[in-house]
């Protein structure tokens, strides 16, 4: 018992940290060839935990964004480059995205 103890103070030590120790920062935007469409670059610090890099979807709906979902998920400090192949793929990191299959 004294190791579920154990388990369960870790737990919530690491639960601590990243509930109010992550810090996400909006890292570049890149807009579609056709403009309907906009890539959203996040990276997110957990502290000494390290952290990750997320990249988001959104559809431009009368100047409003609304996130759809994430097209990728790597380590902090991943996707420095990300660009626009055309209005159906995106590069991350010389890795080609299809968002028509997402």
């Amino acid at each position: 018992t004294i190791s579920y103890i154990l388990l369960l103070i870790i737990m919530l030590q690491i639960l601590f940290v990243r509930l109010f120790f992550t810090s996400t920062t909006l890292v570049k935007t890149v807009d579609s060839p056709n403009n309907k469409q906009l890539i959203e670059v996040y990276s997110i610090d957990e502290g000494a935990l390290g952290g990750s890099t997320d990249v988001y979807l959104a559809d431009k709906y009368w100047h409003i964004f609304k996130k759809n979902h994430i097209i990728y998920s790597g380590g902090y400090g991943e996707a420095n480059e990300v660009k626009w192949i055309d209005n159906n793929h995106i590069q991350i990191d010389n890795r080609s995205i299809n968002i028509t299959s997402q």
